[in-house]
């Protein structure tokens, strides 16, 4: 029986962005290990073990060019976050057309977020034009 825990120490804070992904690497190859069934964590050989944390490391994400995260207090509903993710679209026309039929509602989602952003722009758009105008006067 292996044992699989053995690297679950904590480690040394990393210095760089690839050693920082090279961790996240690490982490998600023991969270996938912690997720097996007991029965077949035990039955796994420590080459299986390393098979499975090196397959882990190749699942890192690269990162996005523009990636802006903002956590909003909302009076209402709590805190709130909103992600803004930019890049070159990557998935295969396949991919995005099963992307779309398991998350149907993102189309509403995308018609709010189009309104508001309208909504926005065209408030902006108003407060100029007053703004402007009041400067010019009668």
């Amino acid at each position: 029986m292996a044992q699989y825990g053995d690297s679950m120490a904590p480690r040394v804070q990393s210095q760089g962005a690839g050693e920082d992904r090279m961790l996240m690497g690490e982490v998600r190859g023991e969270v996938l290990l912690r997720r097996l069934p007991p029965t077949v964590r035990e039955s796994l050989t420590p080459a299986q073990i390393s098979g499975i944390r090196q397959a882990a490391l190749g699942s890192v994400r690269r990162r996005h060019p523009v990636d802006v995260r903002w956590s909003l207090p909302l009076p209402i509903i709590g805190r709130t976050y909103l992600v803004l993710i930019l890049g070159r679209e990557k998935r295969s026309p396949v991919r995005r057309e099963m992307d779309r039929r398991m998350h149907p509602a993102d189309h509403l989602s995308e018609a709010l977020l189009i309104g508001f952003s309208t909504l926005v722009t065209a408030s902006a758009m108003l407060v100029g034009i007053l703004f402007y105008d009041s400067i010019l006067g009668p």
